[in-house]
């Protein structure tokens, strides 16, 4: 859980998936499916 909410935060600030998954050091699809997770 701690991850999506990372995840929700970093992309709050930065306003760009690729951005945020570059921070992260993960994939774009991560960050979408993270914040999807969190949506529901």
């Amino acid at each position: 859980m701690l991850d999506k909410i990372q995840a929700f935060v970093s992309l709050a600030g930065n306003l760009n998936f690729s951005r945020t998954a570059d921070e992260l050091y993960t994939s774009q699809s991560t960050v979408s499916k993270h914040i999807a997770a969190l949506e529901k």
